[in-house]
């Protein structure tokens, strides 16, 4: 059984929403391909901000079909912020809400201890890693909880006894810890260059950056990367043998 962490953006702007996003989509579709179905469908899954939405859906393991539901989300987002006049502020969290409900099946299992979110207690300021997550309901306000941005979004999210010991509200996740891990071999992810297993390197995010001009967008640039360097790390596990062959397809 692995454990998989991905990261928050440090903007709270909508554009940086959908490239962490986008980013952790990539990285999980090389999971997917790489891990065989049963690593897959063992594992815990870490997640903060953006990153919390990619891990509901391969916590609830809802594969590939999920990750191209997030990204059509995105996408309509990205369509109806363009057509009002503030864009994407004062509707950021109701439009999130609804995607969510959409994305996530009707009936969802209990995803407690499987799947873990971090969110900032308010107005304390301390991390919580939210994993008391027995129905639909609790897993909507925990990752909404994360992805909480002054003004982006409306209001800070309030957590009922239902998610965890006691009523609180809650903000980012990312206020406090932006790249969640279950242990010492958590495979973490984030589109920051260097930070994560998974991450651009620092010296191909200077040299390499997606044309505004060019065929390809910033959100696919964003995904081709992030698959990019999911495998490159998977690959590297491989070849060291820090992980038994048996947990990846094809041995």
């Amino acid at each position: 059984m692995g454990a998989f962490g991905v990261a928050a953006g440090d903007s709270a702007l909508a554009q940086a929403f959908r490239l962490d996003l986008f980013y952790c989509i990539g990285a999980a579709e090389a999971v997917l391909d790489e891990f065989t179905d049963r690593v897959v469908a063992g594992s815990r899954y870490l997640g903060c901000g953006a990153g919390a939405l990619v891990a509901a859906v391969m916590a609830l393991g809802l594969g590939k079909t999920g990750l191209d539901r997030l990204m059509d989300a995105a996408a309509q987002w990205e369509s109806e912020s363009r057509s009002t006049l503030l864009g994407p502020l004062t509707t950021t969290a109701a439009f999130l809400r609804a995607q969510l409900d959409e994305v996530l099946p009707i009936t969802t299992p209990d995803l407690t201890g499987r799947l873990f979110v971090s969110v900032t207690r308010f107005p304390s300021m301390e991390n919580e890693l939210l994993t008391k997550l027995p129905n639909k309901q609790c897993i909507i306000d925990a990752i909404m909880a994360s992805c909480y941005q002054p003004v982006i979004h409306e209001s800070p999210i309030r957590l009922e006894e239902s998610v965890r010991h006691m009523d609180t509200h809650a903000v980012a996740g990312s206020y406090s810890n932006r790249l969640p891990q279950y242990d010492g071999r958590t495979i973490t992810v984030s589109r920051v260059p260097g930070e994560a297993n998974a991450s651009p390197s620092l010296d191909r995010a200077q040299r390499v950056t997606p044309k505004a001009d060019g065929p390809e967008s910033a959100t696919e640039f964003a995904r081709r990367q992030g698959d990019a360097d999911g495998r490159t790390y998977l690959e590297g596990l491989k070849a060291s043998g820090s992980i038994t062959l048996c947990a990846f397809k094809g041995f």
